[in-house]
């Protein structure tokens, strides 16, 4: 990056990589093409390994067999379920045959999800493999799909909803197993599937993402197979992010854009090996996949690069493999940061990112650690960003306003809330971020805090309103109200306060 010495908090980190205007399928093929018997995904903990080749043969099957079910372009695709294989099957044979996907937070409980289903007309819904039993939570919400044949449900909750696909062992009433839609699938004529292929186009939507507004209404995030892909293809091509490392470890959910982006994205794209654990895993179980994979790469949020920090000095562990070490999400104490380079002896890259915007903040391989340190980064590649005042002019450097991004990679819109998209998306394409920043002459910026009163904790952004609302229809509780208190692992825990 070129010596910079701003006096407005206005940069644009230009980049000379061409876009190529392909969908994520034809992307895959190119990179399976290059790395067909290299291992693309590893499941430790379901003790599954997959290659490029099985993995592209896997998601025709799964593509065919949705289109021999009938669904059709542009039909919407919902998962429900924990990080497994079949999640990254199912997410490559949706984009291989234009099918959005609806990305459903495990976390959510049935009778949540039954109007997001509604909102976003969901035709199909994949569901199971996950810590609880999702099939008794949506049997209640939704009882037509116990008397139901499969593959013709029709439910008055949700009267797009017509195909459900069963991940778990068992067999549940009104549901296609898993194995039965790649069975379908070998069934279909290969020319038909490349035929459906044929007709996706890069600015077809492809994913739709969750995340709450400070009311607690959950937001209906939309992508394009463009705003997915083009990221990773300006970072690539810059030498910004080395896309050669032979083996990454990551943990975050493929329901969030985080994990999805880490988990399926940057394989698919990029050829690179990810081996996916899960939120909940112990500091050890992390440490063992660390070593016995020989990881080269970490992409890991703070908490449990915290926990993993502790148990390494604790048992005086190193990981001679390990080159870079990839964290954010939530503000990050400096001793961490230090110690990820310390202990780990890996090159600290802090990322700043949100799911409307991407990765819009982010440190390079000639950072100085004390840079990575002090600030969350310059403009990633390909970004514009700058720090306005209450008027929405630029402010002088070092003076804190909202952060403000504009690139090629932000959000279509909120799905059904023009308004909230007017609100935050200006008409010259800018997004306004919420957060308060200070953007420095070097261009290096410092997030200082929300606009909103979200409480972080542990990268998750949790909305007090939601879990008021929640807690005030106890027939005991007359008043709540929730807050944050400082907690030096997570950041921020949650506090009631309840009458």
């Amino acid at each position: 990056m070129e010596k910079v010495k701003l006096t407005r908090s206005y940069y644009h980190h230009p980049s000379n990589v061409q876009l190529h205007g392909h969908p994520i399928g034809t992307v895959f093929q190119q990179t399976v093409n290059k790395y067909r018997e290299k291992e693309a995904l590893i499941f430790p903990e379901d003790n599954v390994r997959i290659t490029f080749d099985d993995l592209n043969k896997r998601s025709n099957e799964f593509a065919g067999g949705l289109t021999k079910l009938g669904l059709q372009h542009g039909d919407r695709l919902g998962v429900w379920s924990d990080n497994h294989l079949e999640w990254a099957i199912v997410h490559l044979a949706a984009a291989k045959i234009g099918l959005p996907v609806v990305h459903l937070q495990v976390g959510f409980r049935a009778h949540q999800l039954v109007p997001l289903l509604h909102k976003t007309k969901c035709t199909a819904l994949v569901m199971g493999l996950a810590s609880r039993d999702l099939f008794t939570e949506i049997h209640e919400v939704v009882p037509d799909l116990k008397d139901a044949k499969a593959g013709e449900l029709q439910s008055t909750h949700i009267p797009t909803l017509r195909v459900v696909i069963n991940l778990d062992a068992q067999c549940h009433p009104g549901t296609f197993k898993f194995n039965t839609i790649l069975d379908l699938g070998k069934q279909l004529d290969p020319g038909k599937l490349l035929e459906r292929m044929n007709k996706v186009e890069v600015d077809d939507l492809s994913a739709i993402f969750f995340t709450s507004g400070s009311t607690g209404t959950p937001k209906a995030i939309v992508h394009t197979h463009g705003t997915q892909i083009n990221k990773y293809i300006v970072l690539f091509g810059s030498g910004l992010v080395d896309n050669h490392y032979s083996k990454s470890f990551m943990t975050s959910p493929f329901a969030h854009l985080g994990g999805a982006d880490c988990g399926l994205m940057f394989p698919a794209i990029s050829g690179a090996t990810v081996v996916i654990g899960s939120p909940k895993m112990e500091a050890s179980d992390i440490i063992k996949i660390l070593i016995d994979e020989q990881i080269e790469s970490l992409f890991l949020l703070p908490h449990l690069m915290f926990d993993i920090i502790n148990f390494c000095r604790t048992e005086q562990l190193s990981f001679p493999s390990l080159k870079t070490a990839y964290t954010g999400g939530s503000m990050m104490p400096d001793r961490l940061l230090k110690s990820i380079s310390e202990v780990l002896k890996a090159k600290v890259f802090r990322v700043y990112s949100s799911t409307e915007a991407g990765g819009v903040l982010m440190h390079r391989t000639d950072s100085p650690l004390e840079l990575t340190i002090s600030t969350d980064g310059f403009p990633s590649v390909g970004c514009e960003v700058k720090v306005v005042d209450a008027t929405g002019r630029i402010a002088p450097v070092n003076v804190c306003g909202e952060l403000w991004a504009r690139n090629s990679f932000l959000f279509l819109y909120y799905l059904g809330d023009n308004e909230k998209t007017q609100e935050v998306k200006t008409p010259d394409g800018w997004y306004r971020t919420g957060d308060l920043a200070v953007m420095n002459e070097q261009s290096y910026c410092r997030i200082v805090g929300r606009k909103t009163d979200t409480i972080i904790r542990a990268a998750l952004n949790i909305y007090p309103a939601e879990i008021e609302n929640v807690l005030i229809q106890h027939p005991k509780v007359k008043m709540v109200q929730v807050v944050p208190i400082p907690d030096e692992r997570l950041h921020q825990e949650v506090c009631a306060c309840v009458v």
